[in-house]
Formats: structure tokens, sequence, C-alpha cells
């Protein structure tokens, strides 16, 4: 297993996707990987006392999206103009 920076992850590419996403969407979620981040396409999340706790993601793939679960701090999660009542939506 490879370490690696947080600098290492956010390479061009991901930006895009990142920008892209806060731009149509208002967040963006991507799974912490070995080696690099994951974009996710859909995800239900999940809160104790008001924070994040976990998450239930869609990973894209070829065949269809693959369902997976992860913690909160397993994925790194943008969000812009939150709701205070709601600070878990974008």
């Amino acid at each position: 297993m490879r370490t690696w920076s947080g600098s290492d992850a956010l390479d061009r590419r991901t930006l895009a996707l990142v920008a892209r996403s806060l731009a149509l969407r208002g967040e963006a979620l991507f799974l912490i990987g070995d080696d690099r981040l994951v974009p996710v396409s859909d995800w239900d999340l999940r809160t104790r006392d008001g924070e994040p706790s976990a998450y239930r993601l869609s990973i894209p793939e070829v065949g269809g999206g693959r369902p997976m679960t992860a913690l909160a701090a397993e994925v790194l999660h943008f969000r812009i103009g939150a709701d205070v009542a709601a600070p878990w939506a974008g």
C-alpha cells in the first residue's frame, strides 16, 4: 500500500470533478481510497447529534453502481451554501 498526502489526490481531474459538482449540485463527495479519491455518484447520510456518522454510497462502475457503506472519516464531503437548520445538505 502506497502512502500519499492529500495534495497528491487533488490532481486536475479531481479538482474539475469537485468544481462541476459544486456548481451543479452544491456538494461533492469522494471516497478516500488507498491511492486516490474515488468520486461518488449518489449517497445517503446518517447523522448522530447533527454530525455525519456514516454514508451509504453508490460508486459508479461500467456495469452499474456499486453500493457500499463508509464511515464519515472515510469520505471527503464538500458543501457550499449549507443551511444552518440542515447543515448536512448542500
